[in-house]
């Protein structure tokens, strides 16, 4: 019996110094005044790790909510400039097809005026009647 109340002090002894609970209890030799301190200390260490753990999953559920958030923002804000680019490019390329389309436009027309003058100096060569004027 004396074995067990020495291992049972130590323990206790032992425990105060490493852990932060229990600091100023301070207790006797008496062995059930020992166990029931060792069963309060262990009872708070379990206490505060559980507290801790909590924290820890609560910490980590906020963080997942805040990116989750941030990801749909993100998407969105990359939806609308994706598309501002490609109207952009659209409109870029409308504007070079019209730059296009007008100097084409203006090839043929210039290209039927000399057609035409052509064909009224032919006419007159060969007295033959002049084609009518080409519209611009």
């Amino acid at each position: 019996m004396d074995f067990l109340r020495k291992t049972i002090f130590c323990f206790w002894w032992g425990l105060r110094n490493l852990s932060s609970f229990g600091q100023n209890l301070e207790t006797s030799s008496y062995y059930w005044e020992n166990c029931f301190t060792v069963l309060i200390s262990i009872f708070g260490l379990l206490l505060f790790l559980y507290f801790i753990g909590n924290l820890q999953v609560y910490m980590q559920w906020e963080a997942q909510k805040e990116m989750e958030e941030l990801s749909v923002h993100k998407t969105s804000k990359e939806v609308e400039e994706i598309s501002k680019h490609k109207h952009d490019a659209i409109s870029k390329q409308t504007s070079k097809e019209r730059n296009e389309i007008s100097k084409e436009h203006d090839e043929i027309s210039n290209l039927l005026e000399v057609i035409s003058k052509e064909h009224n100096e032919i006419s007159k060569l060969l007295k033959i009647r002049p084609l009518p004027p080409v519209a611009p």
